[in-house]
């Protein structure tokens, strides 16, 4: 039960509450209130979506909490959202808006106009209306309620959580909609997720299903006609085709398998977890392909990916593939054709810090910047937006540059990062930029 705040629960405003914190979500066109870009608020436009964050103690604004703006706070960081235009809803469950409960949440999310399901809408599942596919979760004890589990929904427990998602026309399928199976089709991929104690089910996992098994919950999913591969429909691989691509997923100890670990499939050990990816014709290469590292061809781009300790390979470790350490993991990355470069931390590669862990990214031909590619700063141009991460000292320059701040621009959009103790900008806390502190790092995000 909430009190009802008229000013954020209008037609253009959605209610979402993370763990006490409201969310509100609306789209749309936003007047422009000096009392929002102020030190304490930033606006960013994401493919024509104004999303405004705020910091701090904020003394109320109107003009912000109307049916155009969406209040949200997270760790007493005030969040605001715009979006569409949206016809009132009184009970804010109705057909415009859906209840969503996730770990004793409520996510409220609204999207066009909604026929009113009163079976949907009730104390323990919501509907949501995403690009035309109406997503159903639900959480807590539910009586099992056949008009929810039918071929219009699908029943996943993750976590004891009742997660149900629907799309289209579903014909009915007993073996799959079972306490163990759920079934979703997504852009007319059918997704299968189970978890607990599940008997083997020889329907499930045959061509049209694969079993993955994440952190002792059992992953299934199903894409179109797949030609039954024993070899990969084993106990320890499972097989997805996502755009034509074959992903496969292992866990546990799995007997090494040359069928698997050839020029089309990929390793991948993340925390003792075999990963496997595979993708079109790839051409053998033992040097890759070794018990260290994983080779993956996504969109042309060459991924790799290692983790324990490996011997220093040339072949891997050269202008073709990049260094990353994620928790004692190995990360490496190819894209395209690499001059080779000796220090990697060239105009070629790009270096970040997350936690102490040294993050590399490559993209085609970068012009070497000096007061960029610094100890401190990197720079990455991926689809010819440059993005830029520092941690620690940095030499200062004034106003976006300083120790303290990093400059990333994602669409046309300059996003600011901070990292420990901050005095006070001005020139950043300003009607540009924003502050928010998640575990005791200060986020900045700006605009324009």
């Amino acid at each position: 039960e909430w009190l009802y705040a008229d000013t954020i629960f209008t037609p253009y405003a959605t209610e979402v509450i993370l763990n006490d914190v409201v969310l509100l979500i609306l789209r749309g066109e936003l007047s422009y209130a000096d009392t929002i870009f102020t030190p304490y608020a930033t606006e960013v436009n994401l493919n024509d979506v104004l999303l405004l964050i705020l910091r701090g103690e904020l003394s109320y604004a109107d003009t912000i909490f109307t049916p155009y703006a969406t209040e949200v706070i997270l760790n007493d960081v005030v969040l605001l959202i715009l979006r569409g235009e949206l016809s009132y809803a009184d009970t804010i469950f109705t057909p415009y808006a859906t209840e969503v409960i996730l770990n004793d949440v409520l996510l409220l999310i609204l999207r066009g106009e909604l026929s009113y399901a009163d079976t949907i809408f009730t104390p323990y599942a919501t509907e949501v209306i995403l690009n035309d596919v109406v997503l159903l979760i639900l959480r807590g004890e539910l009586s099992y309620a056949d008009t929810i589990f039918t071929p219009y929904a699908t029943e996943v427990n993750l976590n004891d959580v009742l997660l149900l998602i629907l799309r289209g026309e579903l014909s009915y399928a007993d073996t799959i909609f079972t306490p163990y199976a759920t079934e979703v089709i997504l852009n007319d991929v059918v997704l299968l997720i189970l978890r607990g104690e599940l008997s083997y089910a020889d329907t499930i996992f045959t061509p049209y299903a694969t079993e993955v098994i994440l952190n002792d919950v059992l992953l299934l999913i199903l894409r179109g006609e797949l030609s039954y591969a024993d070899t990969i429909f084993t106990p320890y691989a499972t097989e997805v085709i996502l755009n034509d691509v074959v992903l496969l997923i292992l866990r546990g100890e799995l007997s090494y398998a040359d069928t698997i670990f050839t020029p089309y499939a990929t390793e991948v050990n993340l925390n003792d977890v075999l990963l496997l990816i595979l993708r079109g014709e790839l051409s053998y290469a033992d040097t890759i392909f070794t018990p260290y590292a994983t080779e993956v061809i996504l969109n042309d781009v060459v991924l790799l990916i290692l983790r324990g300790e490996l011997s220093y390979a040339d072949t891997i470790f050269t202008p073709y593939a990049t260094e990353v350490n994620l928790n004692d993991v190995l990360l490496l990355i190819l894209r395209g054709e690499l001059s080779y470069a000796d220090t990697i931390f060239t105009p070629y590669a790009t270096e970040v810090i997350l936690n102490d862990v040294v993050l590399l990214i490559l993209r085609g031909e970068l012009s070497y910047a000096d007061t960029i590619f610094t100890p401190y700063a990197t720079e990455v141009n991926l689809n010819d937006v440059l993005l830029l991460i520092l941690r620690g000292e940095l030499s200062y320059a004034d106003t976006i540059f300083t120790p303290y701040a990093t400059e990333v621009i994602l669409n046309d959009v300059v996003l600011l990062i901070l990292r420990g103790e901050l005095s006070y900008a001005d020139t950043i806390f300003t009607p540009y930029a924003t502050e928010v502190n998640l575990n005791d790092v200060l986020l900045l995000i700006l605009r324009g």
